[in-house]
């Protein structure tokens, strides 16, 4: 995402607390369920948002998760359009396959949880060498005692000093 969004790469912490905190756990117990996973789980139970098939920019474009900047939107919903080219740490399943199969299970699981998303630097320009990695149940958060799945979406940073970087010509992240 960082060499996708050239002059923008300083919101990067901000896109993935916007999605850390959309999936994050729950606060109150409350019928209807409102706020973190569990009112996800519910939303996608109803409505299926996360689905087989369906992009997963749709999904995060629908729950309003990209920022409001339209030139920063267009370019985080190109980064994860771009997330099929990408392996992923799960066999048989691109990036953007990997992410919404886990996803999915997770969410229509009988105790969801909550979803952590960070980043880990690409090893080189190739999305084909750089793996989207679901690091399964984990605990990402050492001041929360709270599992979590954790999954990392590979970054690569903008050149110092390059003005033209992550132009949406530029087909590598």
């Amino acid at each position: 995402m960082g060499f996708k969004l050239g002059n923008h790469d300083i919101y990067v912490d901000n896109i993935l607390s916007l999605l850390n905190l959309r999936f994050a756990p729950s606060l109150m117990k409350l019928d209807p369920p409102t706020g973190g996973i569990e009112e996800l789980a519910a939303l996608q139970k109803e409505f299926g948002i996360f689905k087989k098939g369906r992009p997963l920019y749709k999904s995060i474009q629908a729950l309003n998760l990209a920022p409001h900047n339209l030139d920063l939107q267009s370019r985080v919903l190109d980064y994860f359009r771009d997330l099929g080219n990408h392996p992923s740490s799960e066999a048989g399943a691109n990036g953007e396959e990997a992410i919404l199969q886990a996803i999915i299970r997770d969410l229509e699981s009988p105790t969801p949880l909550p979803i952590h998303f960070t980043s880990h630097a690409m090893t080189n320009r190739s999305p084909a060498d750089n793996p989207v990695k679901l690091a399964g149940k984990g605990r990402p958060l050492h001041y929360m005692d709270a599992d979590y799945l954790v999954i990392s979406l590979p970054l690569r940073a903008r050149p110092a000093g390059s003005a033209a970087a992550g132009s949406n010509k530029d087909p590598v992240l």
